[in-house]
């Protein structure tokens, strides 16, 4: 996300990203930033924006494990 508001803030294009693990004598790893990556985070976006504007839940997981740290779970109709 921070690559597309790069893009979209500075008008130029975001193709690489770098993470620095400061518990790790600040180790820096090159991660490589494919438009794919973009696609995907619009659609995770746009699923938010239906979830807040429109009242829409997500579909349920296969995973009941994860239903225990849902923020949905005392609402879910499933």
């Amino acid at each position: 996300m921070y690559g597309m508001l790069i893009e979209d803030n500075y008008d130029i294009e975001v193709n690489r990203a770098y993470l620095v693990y400061t518990r790790s004598k600040d180790k820096l790893v090159e991660i490589e930033i494919k438009k794919e990556y973009f696609i995907e985070v619009n659609s995770v976006l746009q699923e938010i924006i239906n979830i807040v504007g429109k009242g829409y839940y997500p579909k349920g997981t296969s995973y009941k494990r994860r239903c225990r740290d849902c923020c949905y779970r005392n609402i879910c109709v499933k």
